[in-house]
């Protein structure tokens, strides 16, 4: 009796520990891949500079799946660093009064006034696109530079009051009147083009600028006429010279500041022709101007021209001023020594030298003057044989503004310029570099609904979408804080806190060639944040705040099976396949994992082992031994955190069987007496005696046992269950005995 209770033991021992560890506990996520969860830098509060950042992983309902999340914090808004100057340069000189938008009755300077108001509501006002921190300061200029508007921010034109002030003062500005409207002559000979006091007295305002992006805004009528007189360094106002040299009381030296005349008429540079009526062009004033322009540009400012007039052909000054002999109309100023021959000036050559324009879709002819205005490369020069300019290249920094629609054009390409420049000098701001572990996968990242996306857009407002991408070729993610949305919070101090948040997922690749199962595995390589301190006094030089990383470990499963024949025998000499289940119910079969090939041995055992754990297989009868049958099926093999487990549909089977082949049916053959000739006394009738030749052998099939458990990274877990469970059985079944034995001993 006692035997048979040990029996019922074993068997129940069997049969529980048939059951993969999954049927004991369900395993409902990667928790317990995690090792270390990540964590935040500083631990406590924020860095000296008023930052910190983190980076921490939590399990995904699938093996070798994970979130991570990276989160910076700050306690000043990033977009405060994205900072924009710009410097309007109004042309109010006469000109810009006395002539008209071609076919209207609006002047010239009166759509320059609507042009600057609205320039104003796109760059400062509250809807702008350009984003970030924004100045602007308006300087206008006739013979003089004044500086009519200084620097006022985008907050303070959001105020109503700041706003309508800024508009009544850009309406309010005119030319000066001329002697006939009752002006005197000192002050209506103020009426000329001083480009190069328009640029310094903008190269001034700029000078203490610590903006990322600065900009110069220039628009003019006509040719520079005049230059600086005094006030180079002056934030306010720069004097320029009165080109009238009919009341000049100086030297008569062509090449003396403020003395304006034409040596070229003459021949002679001792007894130039000097310009008693004024000036319609001023050679030495565009030279200057033009030195102002390069200044500025070197020192990063990006300068754009609108030329607010019909394309001026230069020829017709040439012919109508310079080849007349009259000093009353001899009105081009120019010099002689500077290397130059003769018709060739600082603007360009003296026919004109039209070409195609650069704009997109339009025959608009561009002269000299024009590409002079826009900024010429060394590439694309003109007839003076060097690169000149004012702006920074005519195909994309000048603009035609002849009219209306023309000027409205010109100011919506500026914008947009600004805001492509802007949003490329800020994302480089504050930026995470996220490189992935050796053996991680980048799978996409989590937009604001959840959803996963290969690349996000966002911009930096409240709760907006993130920025971000995955490079390729590096393996790794980057983050643009300053095109990112963010949430606000507060400090236990009572300080708005905002934080940036990034979710992504990834999985761990155990299917790559060296992967150790059980070993720690960093899920990124060095992560850093790289930024600008926002404190004050700070230093401003680009500094990095490393993240923690977060470590996993992934397993490899084994197979064991025994190869059999009907009656238990072993089976050696049979190959198997075991590959990757196209509809992995895990991956869906995307992983490429390489086909594991095995043989059974001597005594019938398959051995199968570094299997990546987290997917499903198929198990294939490749090599079929001689005398048995192919198989007409194949077998699931799942392993799960370590453990594996090999079906037979839905059963979990230890062994595989084959069949014997068939051999021919036996016959049986009767053997016939002759009948004997009956005696005198009939004797009995022999018996036949029959052959028998034997059949073969029948096989009777057998159904294969539950399989034990395959061993695998998890067998650990499970030895120990197991033993518990043994010695709880045991325990059990003993007792059981006892009391029945006593019982019958009654």
């Amino acid at each position: 009796m006692k035997q048979r209770f040990l029996w019922i033991f074993i068997s129940l021992c069997i049969v529980l520990l048939s059951l993969p560890i999954g049927a004991m506990g369900a395993i409902e996520d990667s928790s317990g891949q995690i090792i270390s969860v990540g964590g935040k830098n500083p631990a406590e509060g924020l860095h000296p500079d008023r930052v910190a950042v983190e980076k921490t992983v939590s399990p995904n309902e699938a093996e070798n799946y994970f979130d991570i999340i990276l989160r910076v914090q700050t306690e000043t808004k990033l977009e405060q660093l994205c900072t924009m100057d710009v410097v309007l340069v109004l042309d109010i000189s006469r000109s810009m009064h006395d002539n008209y938008v071609t076919g209207t009755t609006t002047t010239r300077l009166e759509m320059a006034k609507k042009n600057a108001i609205a320039f104003l509501d796109e760059f400062l006002g509250l809807d702008s696109q350009i984003g970030g921190t924004r100045r602007l300061a308006l300087v206008a200029y006739d013979s003089d530079a004044e500086t009519k508007i200084p620097w006022v921010t985008n907050q303070a034109y959001q105020d109503d009051d700041g706003r309508e002030n800024l508009k009544k003062t850009i309406n309010a500005l005119q030319a000066r009147k001329s002697v006939a409207e009752g002006e005197t002559a000192a002050v209506a000979n103020k009426r000329f083009t001083n480009i190069e006091g328009g640029l310094q007295l903008a190269k001034n305002l700029l000078a203490e600028s610590v903006a990322k992006s600065k900009y110069v805004i220039l628009l003019t009528d006509g040719f520079p006429t005049t230059y600086i007189q005094s006030g180079h360094s002056s934030k306010t106002l720069i004097e320029g010279y009165d080109t009238l040299m009919g009341s000049y009381t100086g030297s008569a030296t062509y090449d003396l500041d403020g003395y304006f005349s034409n040596p070229r008429i003459s021949g002679s540079t001792t007894a130039p022709v000097s310009c008693l009526g004024g000036t319609n062009y001023s050679d030495k004033g565009a030279l200057r101007a033009e030195a102002v322009a390069k200044s500025l540009k070197t020192e990063g400012v990006q300068i754009f021209s609108v030329g607010i007039s019909e394309p001026k052909d230069f020829t017709q000054y040439l012919d109508q001023y310079n080849n007349n002999p009259s000093p009353w109309t001899c009105t081009i100023d120019c010099f002689m020594g500077d290397g130059k021959t003769d018709g060739e000036y600082v603007i360009g050559s003296a026919d004109g030298n039209k070409t195609d324009s650069p704009y997109r879709g339009t025959t608009l002819e561009m002269t000299d003057f024009q590409r002079w205005l826009g900024g010429t490369s060394a590439d694309d020069k003109m007839a003076s044989g060097s690169a000149r300019g004012i702006g920074n290249g005519y195909s994309d920094y000048y603009l035609d503004g002849s009219d209306e629609a023309a000027m409205e054009i010109a100011r919506k390409r500026i914008v947009q310029s600004m805001i492509e420049t802007n949003q490329t000098l800020c994302a480089a701001l504050w930026n995470v570099n996220d490189p992935m572990g050796e053996n991680i996968a980048f799978l996409g990242f989590y937009d604001k609904g959840g959803n996963l996306k290969d690349v996000l857009s966002g911009a930096n407002k409240r709760e907006s979408e993130n920025t971000a991408d995955f490079e390729t070729t590096e393996s790794r993610i980057h983050w643009m804080l300053m095109r990112s949305g963010y949430e606000t919070g507060t400090t236990p101090a009572g300080t708005t806190l905002y934080t940036y948040s990034l979710r992504y997922r990834v999985r761990l690749k155990n299917e790559k060639a060296g992967f150790l199962p059980g070993n720690p595995e960093y899920t990124n390589g060095v992560t850093e944040l790289t930024y600008t301190p926002l404190t004050e006094g700070a230093d401003p030089e680009e500094k990095t705040l490393p993240f923690p990383i977060p470590q996993v470990k992934g397993y490899h499963g084994t197979l064991l099976f025994q190869k059999e024949d009907a009656r238990a025998g072993h089976v050696p000499g049979a190959g198997f396949a075991l590959s990757h289940d196209p509809k992995c119910s895990v991956c869906g079969g995307i992983v490429s994992i390489p086909v594991l090939n095995a043989v059974s041995d001597a005594q019938g055992q398959v051995s199968m082992e570094r299997i990546p754990s987290g997917h499903d297989y198929l198990l294939e009868e490749t090599a079929v031994p001689q005398g048995y049958l192919p198989p007409n099926r194949n077998w699931k093999v799942f392993v799960s955190y370590g453990n594996t487990v090999l079906y037979d549909g839905d059963r979990p089977i230890q062994s595989i069987v084959n069949t014997a082949m068939a051999t021919p049916t036996p016959t049986f053959t009767p053997i016939v007496t002759p009948t004997a000739t009956p005696s005198a006394t009939p004797s009995a009738a022999p018996t036949a005696t029959p052959t028998f030749t034997p059949g073969p052998t029948l096989t009777p099939t057998i159904t294969p046992l539950q399989q034990i458990p395959q061993t695998g990274d998890g067998s650990n877990l499970r030895l120990l269950i197991s033993l518990l469970l043994l010695s709880l059985l045991g325990a059990g079944a003993t007792a059981i005995f006892d009391q029945y034995q006593n019982k019958n001993s009654h």
